[in-house]
């Protein structure tokens, strides 16, 4: 059994507000780290983890392109050549991605030839990644952008969300992302009930909220990606702050 921190880099819904960040989440073990989206926030909560340790064990994750859900990605690759590190790092993002940023990387004038270390690219395809010796991902898809694709054109478009896991014991952190029903919930925490529960703020109602959250009956659970109106229907230590930190034993 080991432990994982979680921070919430940001929590604030895909509309602007002021002192808040977009929704973001950090997960950290003694073995590495892995970022779940990334919002401009999440890079300053790596500047301490990584000031002495370039090279500690990193991946990101992109659960889907909508706009609020990636806006530091560009900021996390300077990041990593700002502080020299020469170690490779994992960027996980939805197929629809997978070949582009680098050429999105140059046109923020990000050139991968000059920069000391360039992400290892890589699709998420919804099969177990085992992102680091203690903690493993497992992506599950979400319905959430099929009222998108009819503006898309041809272009695919999918969403996550992760199942955090520890492979020994099987406990597990559920970040439900964006979603669009509460099927995707129920689908992704699985065969068993999660230690630590994210439920998304801004695509749920509230009935749906708690009626998940008595269902699922996590060890402990919380709120993000919401915006400030839900603070009328939930006691606040149900709605995540921004930084905020907790230790969840898997």
């Amino acid at each position: 059994m080991g432990s994982v921190r979680m921070t919430f880099t940001g929590t604030a819904s895909g509309f602007p507000e002021p002192g808040r960040f977009f929704s973001g989440y950090l997960a950290e073990t003694q073995t590495g780290c892995l970022l779940l989206d990334v919002n401009e926030q999440s890079v300053k909560s790596l500047v301490h983890r990584f000031k002495d340790t370039p090279d500690h064990p990193f991946s990101c994750f992109i659960s889907h392109t909508h706009p609020d859900h990636w806006p530091g990605l560009f900021l996390l690759i300077q990041f990593f050549h700002q502080i020299r590190r020469t170690k490779p790092w994992y960027l996980y993002v939805p197929p629809e991605l997978d070949g582009k940023v680098g050429e999105l990387a140059r046109l923020h004038h990000l050139y991968p030839a000059r920069l000391s270390v360039f992400p290892d690219i890589r699709s998420i395809t919804g099969e177990t990644i085992p992102a680091l010796p203690d903690l493993e991902v497992q992506p599950v898809e979400s319905s959430h952008m099929d009222k998108y694709r009819d503006w898309s054109g041809s272009q695919p478009c999918s969403s996550f969300g992760f199942r955090l896991v520890n492979p020994e014991t099987g406990r597990r952190i559920v970040l439900t992302m964006d979603v669009g029903s509460p099927e995707d919930v129920l689908r992704l925490a699985g065969d068993r009930k999660p230690e630590f529960l994210v439920l998304d703020g801004s695509h749920l109602s509230p009935a749906e909220i708690r009626e998940l959250a008595t269902r699922l009956d996590p060890v402990s659970w919380m709120i993000s990606h919401y915006d400030l109106g839900l603070k009328q229907e939930f006691p606040f230590h149900y709605l995540a702050g921004d930084g905020q930190e907790l230790e969840v034993i898997l």
